[in-house]
């Protein structure tokens, strides 16, 4: 809040004031490009033509009054009796303390004037005058006022007068006075009808600043906000018949500051903001403050004053209706990853390619690890398979294989008839949607525990051996002694590769999975479902591979295979006969 009070003087080439001065009280907030006409009498008459006169203006902060700028304008034609001067004066937004080394009596300082580069003039302290200051005069002023000169006071805000003794009661009036703190300024009757205006604080506004404005709080990012110490914010208005509207303000950002609070009175479409480094951010409304989005989710109403429908505009990583879904991390689920591509009221095979091959890719799966499953119990089941602990471990894994793809059936069928709107019972929706994805997390790390369970005891067998013989050890070394280290390495690698088979192909089926979701972290956008569709239905094939992995490359467990399928395949030759 400004209040300026403006003095205009009539000087002679010795800076002397004639008895005719002007004063206007000045309120950039009301009277910018307002013109003012004033009159400056000669102190003689007629006028003495040997005298060179020219116009001084000071201008004064009127409510701390303390001195602001200087301006000075020529005279032209000095013979004329009537001289008419017209001039626009810029206010300058800091007060101006440039000075010169040019003595003033110790009463004063040498100041320039704000329209002449060249040209200063001595700033008087209060009770001296002259050239240099050099003149002490009396002052009568009154004493909370300033005292330019003997006969020029500048009043503070709530009086008036030639010493400043009278009081402006239209301030003083509990009727007239400003609401919530605002400043009552009374106002020159040849300047406009009113009688007082106020100055309101930023928050409010009005003739009486009884209106509070309207607040807009701006929630920027802070890698955004790092190192930008303003913004510039457009307001835009849009018109049918005219240009659009674009008004500019200038925002300051404090330190650590991240919501940034607007006070508007003007209505507007749209809101931008720009920082230094000239980027351009929309500003959005986040649902009149009452935002159901999660997730740090946007929300979007179709109307600002009777919305209807809201939307929210999901972060990376975050879906569904309120954002209240993640794809982060790497818990894989084909709700996120299938549920953008079903289409409803649409066939099964008139559905996007995603879908019909993942429809092909699930029972494909559900068929051979059904069968893989069933030939791995047959063979486990045998007494033999389990005279050590691997066998017990890969009978219980062989269990949870049948387990796993028959909820990976279920959930896969679950989502694409939910999606198509077949399905629509809730509580059977919401059991699902709770109990499938983690039956098949359990169940997965179930399987994955047991086959670390056989290679740790693999291990712990190879480490703990049988009882060191060191005769037979003697007679093994020297029954073939044509045979290197390396290949004696080879041919007991060669006897045993089942069981590097089965670890490494394990280990390498895991490998895309893991390598997926830490590489991308999350499915930002469906275009990108294929990828992790790939990494989801791998994560399965470990569990089905029991059969391939462990049965097929040992020896002994293939004996065992024919064993139990023995009586199966007589059977059937009975039955077929």
């Amino acid at each position: 809040m400004s209040v300026f009070q403006v003095i205009i003087m009539l000087i002679d080439e010795q800076r002397q004031i004639t008895s005719y001065h002007e004063q206007i009280t000045y309120v950039p907030k009301c009277d910018c490009k307002t013109k003012f006409n004033i009159y400056l009498l000669s102190p003689h008459q007629p006028k003495n033509s040997s005298a060179n006169y020219s116009i001084h203006i000071d201008i004064f902060d009127k409510i701390t009054l303390t001195y602001w700028a200087s301006w000075h304008l020529s005279i032209p034609f000095q013979f004329l009796p009537v001289n008419r001067l017209a001039s626009q004066l810029f206010i300058p937004n800091m007060q101006q303390l440039e000075s010169c080394p040019l003595f003033c009596e110790n009463h004063g300082r040498y100041i320039r004037y704000i329209n002449k580069n060249v040209s200063y003039f001595c700033q008087y302290d209060q009770g001296y005058s002259g050239l240099h200051c050099d003149i002490k005069q009396t002052c009568s002023c009154s004493p909370d006022s300033f005292c330019l000169t003997s006969s020029i006071c500048v009043c503070p805000l709530k009086k008036y007068g030639p010493k400043c003794y009278l009081k402006h009661s239209i301030c003083q009036s509990s009727n007239n006075s400003c609401e919530n703190d605002g400043l009552c300024v009374s106002i020159d009757d040849c300047i406009a009808s009113n009688k007082f205006t106020c100055l309101c604080k930023k928050s409010f506004y009005g003739s009486g600043c009884e209106n509070a404005k309207n607040r807009i709080y701006i929630k920027l990012d802070e890698k955004i906000l790092e190192g930008t110490t303003a913004i510039f914010v457009h307001y835009i208005t849009a018109f049918e018949d005219s240009k659009h509207q674009h008004i500019t303000t200038l925002k300051k950002i404090k330190y650590n500051e991240v919501v940034i609070t607007l006070f508007v009175t003007y209505p507007f479409n749209i809101l931008t903001a720009e920082l230094f480094n000239k980027n351009y951010y929309l500003l959005i409304h986040d649902c009149q403050g009452y935002s159901d989005c999660e997730n740090g989710g946007q929300c979007f109403q179709d109307n600002a004053t009777c919305p209807s429908v809201s939307v929210c505009s999901c972060p990376d990583c975050y879906y569904g209706t309120k954002c209240q879904f993640s794809t982060k991390d790497f818990v894989l689920s084909l709700d996120y990853i299938l549920r953008y591509h079903i289409k409803p009221n649409i066939l099964i095979f008139q559905q996007p390619l995603i879908v019909t091959m993942s429809m092909v890719l699930t029972t494909v799966m559900f068929i051979f690890g059904s069968i893989s499953a069933f030939l791995s119990i047959s063979t486990f089941r045998m007494k033999k398979t389990r005279d050590v602990g691997c066998g017990f471990y890969l009978l219980v894994s062989s269990w949870i294989s049948i387990f796993i793809v028959s909820v990976l059936i279920i959930k896969f069928w679950q989502l694409v008839l939910s999606q198509m709107i077949i399905l629509t019972n809730r509580s059977l929706l919401t059991l699902n949607c709770i109990l499938l994805d983690m039956i098949l997390q359990v169940l997965l790390a179930s399987n994955n525990w047991l086959d670390a369970c056989v290679s740790i005891e693999r291990i712990f067998t190879v480490f703990k051996g049988i009882k060191f013989n060191k005769s037979k050890t003697r007679f093994r070394l020297s029954s073939q002694p044509a045979l290197s280290f390396r290949k004696h390495l080879q041919l007991q690698a060669k006897q045993n590769k089942h069981h590097l088979i089965a670890s490494c192909a394990l280990v390498f089926l895991a490998l895309p999975r893991l390598i997926i979701s830490f590489i991308t972290g999350c499915m930002k956008l469906p275009r990108y479902s294929w990828l992790f569709l790939i990494g989801y239905l791998i994560s399965f094939l470990p569990s089905m591979m029991t059969f391939i992995a462990y049965i097929l490359p040992s020896e002994t467990y293939k004996d065992a295979f024919k064993s139990a399928m023995q009586p199966i395949i007589e059977c059937l030759r009975i039955n077929i006969n």
